[in-house]
């Protein structure tokens, strides 16, 4: 008798684990794709979300935005190595922060908007702050202000997607909250 109790029970977990990974599993975000694909990427996310709404989507280029602040992370070991001095830190408007550099904003996202500034001297001042970083992080930053931009720009243009992204905005980063609220007014 304990025998059969025991395949009896045996059995039912066994059916109740297969009704179980019929659920739909909690979708997490995927891999950043920063290489000069990344455009096209967060192109298939935007195209993907248009058609089916799911916010999924949204979420994914919403993650691409939250990403480290490489710039200023760069900025920080160039200048422990003394490839730039105290003018790059004053320029950028950085502050010291116990001996880390820091900005209320993100960077990455702000040199790539200098750097299609119309202000030539702007723009060649991000060329050289790029020239002593490594070459793919201008590809990088580039893509990362691209989730940006298309951010703000189909936020204005879709209140689903300005509502969605003010709901998110809490649970970014500060420096990502700064970019939305100053620079795209998402509130």
């Amino acid at each position: 008798m304990k025998k059969i109790a025991f395949i009896l029970v045996g059995l039912l977990v066994l059916a109740l684990s297969s009704c179980q990974s019929t659920k739909t599993a909690k979708k997490e975000i995927l891999p950043f794709d920063f290489s000069q694909n990344g455009g096209k990427t967060l192109d298939s996310y935007w195209d993907q979300y248009f058609q089916t709404s799911d916010t999924y989507y949204l979420d994914q280029i919403i993650a691409y935005a939250d990403t480290e602040d490489a710039i200023t992370a760069n900025v920080n070991e160039a200048y422990a190595n003394k490839i730039i001095g105290d003018d790059w830190i004053e320029y950028l408007g950085l502050e010291n922060e116990n001996g880390v550099f820091t900005s209320a904003y993100d960077m990455d996202c702000l040199s790539v908007i200098f750097l299609t500034s119309e202000d030539e001297e702007l723009k060649g001042n991000m060329k050289t702050l790029y020239s002593f970083f490594p070459q793919d992080l201008l590809v990088r930053n580039a893509v990362k202000s691209s989730a940006y931009w298309s951010l703000g720009s189909n936020a204005e243009q879709h209140e689903d997607v300005y509502n969605y992204l003010k709901k998110k905005l809490p649970s970014l980063t500060p420096k990502t909250q700064n970019i939305f609220r100053d620079i795209y007014g998402i509130y």
